[in-house]
């Protein structure tokens, strides 16, 4: 092998990585560098997230990306900077539930994308749905036993609105289940096409929804009052609301799936409403819940959790905060589970919060616990200012004097150690990358 060809072979790996590299930007715009601070890539996607969703027209963008991105590297220079002092692990918990957060919230725009999908002839009948409207009774219940229960009642001829009273968990319960006149279009999928067949005076059998089960009585029909506008008039307000509606039941629906994953255990849940501090180490090995019908979840799984709430908190406050965790660490598994975490929008959105935690923790470090002021200082401000303080003395105007030199002194040292910072950096900007960045007419940037 010749010395060209070893050293071809030798820088191979890096020249692999460039040319990667090199063709994931021209892919990827927004993966495309803006600047980069001692050696750090800014993207165009980190820097288009922080940039206004309006710009006046009569403005210079170039000016306003300029200061943006000023503000940016500043941004990412503290947080190198808190990287330098070890303040990493100060910010990891928060990093970790940062991420959960993010990914938990991308899962759901991917289980709700398809209701954004709305058809023509949907919203044709979604407006042939507002023109009538429907006065209906509800019954709620929680337990499948108790919908036995409710069928049997009616099917002996007790009158709905009284089941409602004594059976329904809603809070029109008290009302008979009366929900009024509302357009039939707005009830979920299931108890809207058996409501369709009904005449006034029946009610639906038991429905499943969302973990519960509904039963509908029809009072009766009638035109929309008052009419409604032209479907041309009111277009773009009806797509919005029924595409909201639509990702609201997927949303509810997906919800419901994962609350079926998980079986609460009545000892478990006995522990988790004591107080935090009284559970026992025996206690903390009973199971609370059983996911997907085979692994154990312990109350030590839950605790951190318990030690948010004090003591005289609502029991049913911490049995919802619980099955909040337990739900939401599915979610975070099946997310981790389809790759979510490589996106590069949650790989950006990931990066700014931990840039905004360092910049948190450097200035609690650098500034709060560091800049301090004596008694003397805070009297010296004060007899040097006391016609600020009219009729107030000393030990009245303290705190307040004292949080003002505070203020002072510690702008003061942000500045100072973010100039510092600047100073020593290695930056550069990709003007044309810079120059190229515009504004979509939605308002978005790329």
């Amino acid at each position: 092998m010749n010395a060209v060809s070893l050293s071809l072979f030798r820088f191979w790996p890096a020249l692999l990585s460039a040319v990667l590299l090199l063709a994931v930007c021209r892919s990827d715009p927004a993966r495309r560098a803006v600047a980069r601070v001692n050696g750090r890539a800014l993207t165009v996607s980190e820097l288009a997230a922080t940039l206004p969703d309006r710009v006046d027209p009569m403005r210079n963008d170039s000016t306003v990306k300029r200061r943006y991105l000023e503000e940016l590297i500043i941004k990412e220079l503290v947080a190198q900077e808190a990287e330098r002092r070890g303040l990493e692990e100060v910010t990891s918990h928060h990093e970790e539930l940062g991420l959960k957060a993010f990914l938990i919230q991308e899962l759901y725009r991917r289980v709700t994308a398809a209701g954004r999908e709305v058809t023509p002839e949907g919203l044709d009948s979604a407006y042939g749905g507002l023109a009538t409207e429907l006065r209906l009774r509800l019954i709620e219940v929680a337990e499948e036993s108790v919908a036995r229960r409710v069928t049997a009642e009616l099917a002996q001829g007790v009158p709905f609105e009284s089941l409602a009273v004594r059976r329904s968990v809603l809070p029109n319960a008290a009302s008979g289940g009366d929900l009024g006149w509302l357009p039939g279009v707005w009830l979920e999928t299931p108890v809207r096409v058996l409501v369709e067949e009904l005449e006034p005076g029946e009610h639906t059998p038991a429905v499943p929804v969302r973990d519960r089960w509904q039963f509908v009585k029809l009072e009766g029909r009638r035109e929309a009052d008052p009419p409604l506008p032209p479907l041309e008039q009111i277009r773009g307000e009806l797509l919005v609301r029924l595409r909201q509606f639509r990702q609201q039941l997927l949303a509810r629906e997906y919800q419901s799936q994962v609350r079926r994953r998980l079986e609460f255990v009545p000892e478990g849940i006995a522990v988790i409403i004591k107080p935090a501090d009284s559970i026992t180490p025996a206690e903390k090995e009973v199971p609370v819940a059983i996911r997907d019908g085979e692994k154990y979840v312990k109350v030590a799984r839950l605790m951190h959790v318990l030690r948010r709430f004090p003591p005289a908190l609502d029991s049913a406050m911490r049995c919802y905060a619980v099955e909040r965790e337990l739900e939401e660490d599915l979610m975070y598994e099946e997310a981790l589970a389809l790759g979510l975490d490589r996106l590069p929008s949650v790989r950006d959105s990931v990066a700014r919060y931990r840039r905004r935690l360092l910049n948190q923790a450097l200035y609690q470090r650098a500034v709060v616990e560091s800049v301090k002021v004596s008694e003397a200082e805070i009297r010296d401000r004060f007899e040097a200012n006391r016609d600020e303080f009219p009729g107030a003395d000393f030990a009245t105007a303290a705190t307040q004097v004292e949080a003002g030199l505070l203020n002072e002194r510690r702008d003061t040292a942000w500045r100072e150690l973010v100039e510092r910072l600047r100073s020593e950096a290695k930056i550069t900007i990709d003007e044309r990358v810079l120059r190229d960045i515009g504004q979509n007419p939605d308002g978005s940037w790329q």
